[in-house]
């Protein structure tokens, strides 16, 4: 199937610009099963999930750097943070860091005499930064960039969540019926000072350049704070349930995660940006310069499980070896592959277009067509297709889309069996 990448390759130069952002929130979730645990990356204003990346026992999450992220395993003594590693450091806490499909580095540190994980990390440009708040050392900690043992910077009684507003870290206690205090350490000297000791319970810290700190209360309310004087600035009732995480960005956009599971722009409370079955323990936001390849949709065909789709690699600009598969399919049968620049619209029609019209009922189109390539299945039913990424700055930002059909004489009238969709983004 050489010759069938060339019109592929060329088919990338009618590709527009994506709409996608690079501005996304990083959602960290523990699952009862390790495996549906993870990372979710999703788009800050329809809630779309853009990429999934597994990471069981995840439990906080930081970005450090475009196209990173870096988490901890919240019990990493009895769940593997990553298939196949496991870790004897007790008490410690795992970093990963997620870069495109791969988890590119993994760190072990050790939190020497302090009992317990840490309840909330920030990655900054000498370490990271680690609150505290069991055993006989809470406080503020700092561990290297690339693991080692931590240090502790301050001792503060139930250290809960931390948040840095340039040489400055705040640091929160926090405990369910009692008042909070919150202390803030310059980093250049080391020297601790209380901003205030009587503000409701406090979970959740955020600090904005230019704005001011924000708290979350148990009671569901926003606090602005004075960061110099401790003074509250403003109070906003949001919630009914308590706000569990604060995250933003330079801009002044700000989201809330509540202990129901749900993230809010606070902009506009009334709507979750997003909400999930499984406990949602943290959320970052900002710029996460990932590729990512999105499947959506539903396949049709005569088997239980329709034809679907699969990749290998991720559609990142100079990847050679990124391919797209079709699975599932019938043995041996004649198969079509779509290639296009949209998922909305295609000559004029709204997508995804139902077939009913083509007597593919319960079968959709859910791209344009810039290339349709032919091709067979092998004996399993399955096809790959190599899909080599050029080396072109210019394609990052865009994306693409892809299809499959396959012939299935038992699936409708027509005899097609259709995949489901993917979006694929360059990045």
């Amino acid at each position: 199937m050489r010759y069938l990448v060339s019109p592929l390759v060329l088919a990338f130069a009618a590709l527009t610009p994506s709409q996608v952002p690079l501005d996304y929130l990083v959602v960290a979730e523990y699952a009862a099963l390790a495996t549906g645990s993870g990372l979710r990356f999703v788009d800050p204003v329809t809630g779309v999930i853009t990429d999934v990346r597994s990471a069981p026992g995840a439990t906080r999450v930081a970005l450090s750097r475009a196209a990173t992220v870096t988490i901890d395993a919240a019990n990493p003594t009895s769940i593997p943070f990553v298939a196949g590693l496991a870790t004897t450091i007790s008490p410690g806490f795992q970093r990963a860091v997620v870069q495109g499909n791969q988890v590119q580095i993994v760190n072990n540190h050790t939190l020497s005499r302090a009992a317990g994980q840490p309840n909330r990390i920030e990655v900054t440009s000498s370490g990271i930064l680690a609150a505290i708040n069991l055993g006989a050392a809470a406080g503020l900690w700092l561990a290297p960039a690339f693991g080692g043992t931590a240090v502790q910077l301050v001792a503060l009684p139930s250290a809960f969540d931390v948040a840095v507003g340039g040489n400055f870290v705040f640091v929160n206690s926090y405990g369910p019926t009692l008042a909070s205090r919150i202390d803030v350490v310059d980093l250049t000297t080391g020297i601790p000072r209380m901003l205030g000791n009587a503000y409701p319970p406090l979970r959740a810290l955020f600090f904005l350049n230019g704005v001011g700190l924000f708290a979350g209360t148990d009671g569901g309310d926003l606090l602005t704070i004075d960061p110099v004087s401790g003074v509250v600035l403003a109070t906003r009732g949001l919630f009914s349930v308590a706000i569990t995480a604060l995250t933003g960005d330079s801009a002044g956009q700000l989201f809330a995660l509540t202990s129901a599971n749900e993230v809010y722009d606070v902009a506009a409370p009334g709507v979750a940006v997003y909400r999930s079955g499984n406990r949602v323990n943290d959320i970052a936001f900002g710029t996460v310069d990932l590729a990512s390849f999105l499947i959506f949709g539903d396949g049709c065909g005569s088997t239980a499980v329709p034809p679907h789709q699969a990749t290998s690699g991720v559609p990142s600009v100079g990847n050679a070896g990124f391919s797209v598969a079709l699975v599932g399919g019938q043995p041996r049968a004649a198969a079509f592959f779509v290639f296009g620049g949209s998922r909305t619209t295609f000559s004029g029609f709204a997508l995804p277009l139902p077939l009913d019209f083509l007597q593919m009922p319960r079968c959709w189109l859910y791209s344009d067509i810039i290339v349709m390539l032919g091709l067979s299945l092998d004996a399993a039913g399955n096809a790959s297709l190599p899909l080599a990424i050029p080396f072109a700055p210019r394609l990052r930002g865009r994306h693409f889309t892809t299809q499959w059909f396959t012939a299935d004489g038992a699936a409708n009238p027509l005899g097609l069996a259709a995949s489901d969709g993917a979006e694929g983004i360059i990045r």
